[in-house]
Parts: C-alpha cells; sequence; structure tokens
C-alpha cells in the first residue's frame, strides 16, 4: 500500500495472486463486497470444492469469496453405538445425578419411567427406571441383521426375529453371559440413523443439537419391550 511503502496490484500490472476468503453466505459477501466498489471478476457459482465467486477490491487486489460445501453426514459403521439407554431402580434419582454431573437435560419419555436425554450431539441416551438389574442397554448398527443374528446364534447368544421400527430393522438380542442388547439396521435413506429416531419420537433438540430416546425395558425373565420416546 501507499502508506507503508508497498505499490499497489495496479502499479505492477494486476495482482500476481490470489486472496481466499471463506464466509457463511458466499452470496451476501459477494453482493456486498460489489456495492462497497469491488468488480465482480467471475460471478458466484457452484463449484465441486464449494460455492465461490472472484471479485477486485478497489485497491486490486484479487479475491475468491467461497462457501465450502457441506460435509457429507456420516453413516454409522458396523458395530456403532446408535443409542443407549441407562436402567436404574429410580428415574428420577438416576435423572438428578446425571443432570448435576454431566448437565444432562431430561424430559419425559412415552411412560411414566422413561426419560429422554435432550441436548447431546448425535447421541440419543435415554434412562429407565423401575429396573432391578442396574445397566446400560445398547443398541448397536449393523449393515446386515440378519447375517448378524446368525453370528449371534453361531456364537452362543440369543435373538429375537426382526421387526421393522421407525429407525430401521431392529432385533433385541441376549449375549452368551446373559447381557442383553439390540441390533439394528438403519434405513438406507437416513444418514445418519439417528436423524430419523429423533425425528420419529418427536425430540426437540436443544441448542442446534440432536436430542434422544429411551429404548428398551424388561417385562419379565428373559422378555423386553421396546419403549420409545
Amino acid at each position: 500500500m501507499a502508506r507503508t511503502g508497498t505499490p499497489r496490484p495496479q502499479a505492477r500490472g494486476g495482482p500476481s495472486q490470489s486472496l481466499y476468503l471463506k464466509v457463511p453466505d458466499v452470496d451476501v459477501a459477494f453482493s456486498r463486497a460489489v456495492e462497497l466498489g469491488a468488480a465482480p471478476e467471475r460471478p458466484v457459482a457452484d463449484h465441486p470444492y464449494g460455492r465461490n465467486g472472484v471479485v477486485t477490491d478497489p485497491f486490486g487486489h484479487r479475491w475468491m469469496i467461497t462457501t465450502p460445501p457441506a460435509p457429507a453426514p456420516s453413516r454409522l459403521r458396523e458395530g456403532d453405538v446408535g443409542y443407549a439407554s441407562i436402567w436404574v431402580p429410580d428415574v428420577e434419582r438416576a435423572a438428578t445425578f446425571y443432570g448435576t454431573v454431566l448437565g444432562w437435560h431430561s424430559v419425559p419419555g412415552s411412560g411414566s419411567s422413561a426419560r429422554q436425554v435432550e441436548g447431546l450431539p448425535e447421541q440419543h441416551i435415554g434412562m429407565f427406571g423401575g429396573q432391578e438389574h442396574r445397566t446400560a442397554y445398547l443398541a448397536f448398527a449393523v449393515e446386515d441383521v440378519h447375517e448378524t443374528l446368525d453370528r449371534i446364534r453361531d456364537t452362543g447368544g440369543q435373538a429375537e426375529a426382526p421387526t421393522e421400527e421407525p429407525y430401521g430393522l431392529s432385533a433385541m438380542c441376549t449375549d452368551d453371559q446373559g447381557m442383553s442388547f439390540s441390533i439394528y439396521q438403519p434405513p438406507e435413506s437416513t444418514s445418519p440413523a439417528e436423524r430419523r429416531l429423533a425425528e420419529t419420537t418427536g425430540v426437540t433438540p436443544h441448542h442446534g443439537e440432536g436430542g434422544s430416546s429411551p429404548i428398551t425395558a424388561p417385562t419379565g425373565p428373559g422378555q423386553l419391550r421396546r419403549s420409545m420416546g
């Protein structure tokens, strides 16, 4: 710049480089720059690497203004925990404890013993009361429910027949040591699968983040029932 003794780009025949500026909304930033005197060099358009446009400011500097493409939503991998439910004797006591320790905000679920934890990013966690055996009940995402059920049975576990649920094809299972869990195959059209689960159960996100849902509770020896939302 003239003030520091550095010549402007025009004095050297034009800019020799482009300045790269990332903004939340390239259309707004591009229009504002032109309003303030920048010369449009390349209009805003979509490209594989993002939406961008090029302007030259009144001092001769060339700017590429861009909004990068949104990251592709991640798919759950085989064995990822899609959702979880903490089983406890007293759900109100658990809600108070975890609310104080972890800052969880829980809301009532589908029954008096069910609680949903809201405001967790890409996680779905619930609490279920009235349980004699304290545990964390987990639901694992799998690529193929039927193949996974065969492996469970071949390895000494037990599994119920799969059923279609809003969040995918699901089956209640028990491992070879008696621990209950479930598996589910996310719908192909849903990514991540938890988002569909949250929408189906009516979870209201807090602070722009996903919600959660309690999953299951025992109704008797060796029996389970679903308690969504």
